[in-house]
């Protein structure tokens, strides 16, 4: 309820308010968004900073940058900030190349970039890296467990080593997707 009058009390265009709630959609979807970015308007007392604090709390401020277009020529512009080092991180969690954690904090810190804003952003790529993985195999447990496929889930056993989630990781989703199977049944 506070949301919406919020949102009423920010335009009469049922347009504008709708484009809110597609962004905050898109923002709490969880979908790849290393290369999105969002310009509000101008006008003065419009809930810019409301709207933009809101986002900084459902996301975290780590992961947010408000950058005046004045000023992303500068050093700290979009394309330097430490959401650069949360994307490539996460991709390289993702491709399996840990390996190259140590070079893209190196560069960051090259760049300027905190040791302690590279070492947060790293660790939550890394966070939501595993958080992915564990979805992801914890659906294909449930498929196969459903379709009673030993070759499968030994596959999906395989795939989990070459991941390099630990053991206690990989048993948590095991235990979770058998879970999630039995109250399926």
């Amino acid at each position: 309820r506070t949301f919406l009058k919020w949102l009423d009390s920010i335009s009469d265009d049922e347009e504008v308010k709708r484009r809110i709630v597609e962004v905050l959609a898109v923002l709490l979807s969880g979908s790849n968004l290393t290369r999105s970015y969002f310009v509000c308007g101008m006008a003065p007392s419009a809930g810019k900073s409301t709207f933009a604090q809101l986002v900084k709390h459902l996301l975290g401020q780590e992961l947010v940058s408000s950058v005046y277009p004045s000023k992303m020529s500068e050093k700290f512009s979009v394309g330097s900030t430490k959401g650069k080092v949360y994307k490539e991180a996460k991709e390289a969690f993702e491709a399996g190349r840990e390996d190259k954690i140590r070079e893209i904090k190196q560069k960051a810190y090259r760049d300027g970039v905190r040791k302690e804003d590279i070492n947060k952003m790293v660790g939550y790529a890394e966070k939501n890296y595993k958080a992915d993985n564990t979805k992801k195999y914890r659906k294909k447990f449930v498929e196969a467990m459903k379709n009673k496929d030993k070759k499968e889930l030994n596959r999906i056993k395989s795939d989990m080593q070459r991941h390099h989630l630990s053991a206690k990781e990989q048993r948590r989703i095991y235990e979770s997707a058998y879970k999630k199977y039995l109250k399926e049944r």
